[in-house]
């Protein structure tokens, strides 16, 4: 494990690092974090929002991509609910679709067989570029606080 400084760490890398570890997963949901970032307990997925290969319940059955709340507990032991695009898709001028945050989300295996992440422009704001393509390809993306990751991260801050 080498440790890179998010400052030293490109877009290029990131995008490159998503595809390879999409082309070698296998199910048919895909989860993407950051690596500190984390679900608890173990069991969440399930505890949370009954995920399945349906997705568990029928609200969920529609929805392509899942973004969590995403949330922190170092200065909170409570934990402190961090901006993860919820409220509006950056720079869309359209309030209604999510922004799918490069923090942490739940792909259905066809969305990223559609949009890769290797057709992704190489830029600072490539996660959304990304939503941009799956907006556009017609996949259904939602928001939801019934999940949380948690993220770990030195430099983590509220809105």
């Amino acid at each position: 494990y080498i440790e890179v400084p998010s400052e030293h760490f490109s877009c290029v890398d990131a995008l490159a690092q998503r595809q390879a570890g999409f082309e070698r997963s296998t199910g048919d949901v895909v989860v993407f974090q950051h690596d500190d970032h984390m679900f608890l307990p173990p069991d969440y997925y399930e505890l949370s929002i009954g995920m399945s290969p349906g997705w568990g319940t029928p609200a969920y059955k529609q929805i392509d991509v899942l973004v969590p709340a995403r949330y922190t507990r170092l200065r909170d032991v409570n934990g402190e609910r961090l901006y993860n695009g919820e409220d509006r898709f950056p720079f869309s001028g359209s309030p209604d679709v999510p922004y799918i945050s490069g923090h942490c989300a739940i792909y259905r295996r066809e969305v990223l067989e559609a949009c890769p992440w290797g057709n992704v422009e190489e830029q600072f704001t490539w996660d959304i570029r990304h939503t941009e393509q799956i907006r556009d390809a017609g996949f259904k993306i939602e928001w939801s606080d019934a999940l949380r990751a948690w993220d770990v991260e030195a430099g983590a801050a509220p809105w």
